[in-house]
């Protein structure tokens, strides 16, 4: 359930600095060559590629990072859900009313 959520909410981030750049070359490759070496890559074969289509599409992933934050159970979704919890602490202040659960003696082995 997880690796589907993951992949239904996953996205690609490439850096401000080298969009540009990766966007023209992007445009340039063919969706067969794409096809080929995602391909190849998912079999475990990190083989070099032969064609120039093929090397670009090798060069264009190294400028491509999978953002995956809204997944249910990973550190990313953990983290926004925390920092959601600091903004409300810092905008309607800090929580004054606290529950403690105390067992009773009798029925709690630890006590």
């Amino acid at each position: 359930i997880q690796q589907c959520e993951m992949l239904l909410h996953a996205s690609l981030k490439v850096k401000h600095t080298n969009f540009d750049s990766f966007a023209a070359d992007f445009t340039t490759v063919s969706p067969a060559a794409v096809s080929n070496v995602s391909d190849r890559i998912t079999k475990g074969d990190h083989t070099f590629a032969f064609t120039p289509d093929k090397k670009k599409v090798r060069e264009l992933l190294k400028q491509v990072n999978l953002v995956t934050c809204h997944a249910p159970g990973l550190s990313a979704l953990r983290a926004i859900m925390r920092n959601e919890m600091r903004g409300l602490m810092i905008e309607q202040g800090l929580l004054s009313f606290y529950v403690t659960v105390n067992p009773a003696n009798v029925y709690n082995p630890i006590v």
